[in-house]
Order: C-alpha cells, then structure tokens, then sequence
C-alpha cells in the first residue's frame, strides 16, 4: 500500500525520463514540505462529501504571473481564461471540497501556490478556465484539443485517487494505494517516434511558413510545439489499438 508521503520521488524520477526528450521542458515541482501539504489536502479531500455529492477536481500548482502574456505570440496561454479571486482563500481540505461542486473539472483547473516567497502555506487564488476540449480529446470524444499549460496538475475522479501530470501527460497515478505508471508511448520515443520525425518537422515548417516567421517562439519558451502538437493529435489513434 502507498500513502501520499511516497510518491514525490517517483513523480521526480518520472519527469527526468520526460526530459530526456527534446520536446519536454522541465515543471516547476514544490519542495518536498509544500508537495506533501499539496498532496495531503487533495488527497484528503477526494473522500469528502459535500451535500452528498462526491465532487471531483483538477489542481494547478502554479502563480498568477505564470500566466500573464509573454513573447511574440502574447501568452502562451492567452486563449485560456483566468479567473483571479477578490481574496484568495486557504488550501485546505474544507475550502477545496467547498470550492469544487462549482467548478466543472472537465474544462476548469483549481490553482494553487505559495501564499508568499519562502512561505510554506497554499493558497487557492483563482481558477483557469480552459474549456473543455482537451478533456474531450483524451476521452476520445473530438480530434483535437489544446493541453493543459505545463505545471504540475492533480487530478481526482474518485476517493482515494490522485492523477499526476504535466502539460497532459500523465506520470503516475495513485489508485486503491498502489501506484500505476503510464506505459511506454512509441509515439513520443523509440523507433516508431524516429519514423514519425520527418512528419513532425514538416508540419513545424509549414507553421512557421504560414505565420512568415523563422521559428514558432523567437524567445525559445515553446518552440517545439508544433511537433508536439502533432503527437497530441496522434493520441487518440495510438490508444484505439
């Protein structure tokens, strides 16, 4: 059985394999007492009721100056919507179970940081409203969707069950007290992924000709998403068979 205080370690294992990728940039992860405060309350929550409903939800660990407008192309997350509250509330399992019958967690995400530098409380400051396409697409439902921005994401559907992922790719997931790992995807590594490079390379290059510009982020932020784009249509494809 696994409990909640086991599981920073392999999530950090799990994101140095992504990194070996040159597709996959590194996420902010809290230190180990704020990540187990941020895993303490979530997993806590997910057994909790509220008007005898089981409500589910998505954290995002990340700050409002994440996602202001930044580069050449404005924010990298400028077609999310952020909702910033009046007066951010305390990461506590009380104020998350109340807070997340409101919330659609198909197309919302809880955000979640530091309530101050070298502090090590939570605060809930405001939502990030995504739609719900992305949902969608990993449920098979439409062709195409717009993944999550890359920071640390916890997912829960069920009590007792965490989901852990960055920019929607799952590194693991707690279930019943055992930890279960994605397997591994031909279509982001291996001899399958080698033979889809010239693809990607062209769609990337028939971007950036269409936007008149030599590369897809000139500050280098994001440069590779087009090619990455082209897995997440991939996908749905991969997981039919």
């Amino acid at each position: 059985m696994i409990y909640p205080t086991s599981i920073r370690e392999p999530i950090i294992k799990q994101i140095e394999e992504l990194s070996k990728s040159e597709y996959f940039q590194n996420p902010d992860i809290p230190d180990t007492e704020v990540f187990q405060l941020l895993i303490d309350v979530a997993f806590h929550a997910s057994f909790m009721t509220e008007e005898k409903r089981r409500p589910g939800f998505r954290l995002i660990y990340c700050r409002p100056e994440d996602l202001k407008p930044t580069g050449r192309h404005g924010s990298r997350y400028d077609h999310f919507r952020t909702i910033t509250m009046s007066s951010p509330r305390p990461f506590t399992v009380s104020e998350l179970n109340r807070i997340a019958p409101a919330v659609d967690l198909t197309r919302s995400l809880v955000c979640v940081c530091l309530e101050k530098k070298k502090s090590t409380s939570l605060r809930i400051w405001g939502l990030l409203d995504m739609g719900d396409n992305w949902w969608k697409f990993v449920h098979h439902e439409t062709s195409g969707g717009e993944p999550p921005p890359n920071f640390l994401t916890i997912t829960s559907t069920a009590p007792g069950e965490l989901s852990f992922s960055v920019q929607g790719m799952i590194l693991l997931t707690l279930k019943e007290g055992k930890l279960s790992y994605p397997l591994d995807n031909p279509i982001w590594s291996g001899p399958i992924s080698k033979f889809l490079d010239p693809s990607r390379q062209c769609l990337y290059d028939q971007t950036i000709q269409e936007l008149k510009t030599d590369k897809w982020d000139d500050e280098g932020h994001d440069d590779d998403y087009p090619r990455r784009f082209y897995n997440f249509f991939l996908e749905p494809i991969r997981k039919l068979c």
